[in-house]
């Protein structure tokens, strides 16, 4: 998806989030060895109150569709900024939608392995 597309989509899902009378959601991801999912989204109304969306992977059948919107959402913002994150060490992060600022941020970090090699002569 191109910058200009993802503006486009930003304005869609703030306009859904906001129809399903919520104004902030917080999508929560994971990946690694080749597998990238979604793993829980909680959306929340004007006096942020949460609700569930999904848990354990699984969405709330009540929020499916909504679910799928912020889903499709999120995986476009990750193949924009973060494509191929889920492979090797992978990553995870945070995207939040807030229709009250009309912003989006979405937070990743990288996993990898690290090592500090030291060598000692006597």
């Amino acid at each position: 998806m191109q910058y200009a597309d993802l503006a486009v989509a930003k304005t869609d899902i703030i306009a859904k989030l906001a129809a399903s009378g919520f104004v902030r959601a917080e999508v929560v991801y994971d990946g690694a060895d080749d597998n990238g999912q979604t793993t829980a989204m909680t959306a929340f109304d004007t006096e942020q109150s949460p609700t569930v969306i999904m848990a354990d992977y699984y969405p709330k059948e009540t929020w499916k569709a909504l679910a799928d919107d912020l889903d499709t959402f999120l995986w476009a913002m990750l193949d924009a900024f973060h494509s191929g994150f889920e492979n090797n060490d992978g990553g995870h992060g945070t995207l939040t939608i807030d229709a009250a600022t009309n912003t989006v941020k979405l937070e990743h970090s990288d996993h990898y392995i690290a090592y500090d090699e030291t060598m000692t002569e006597g």
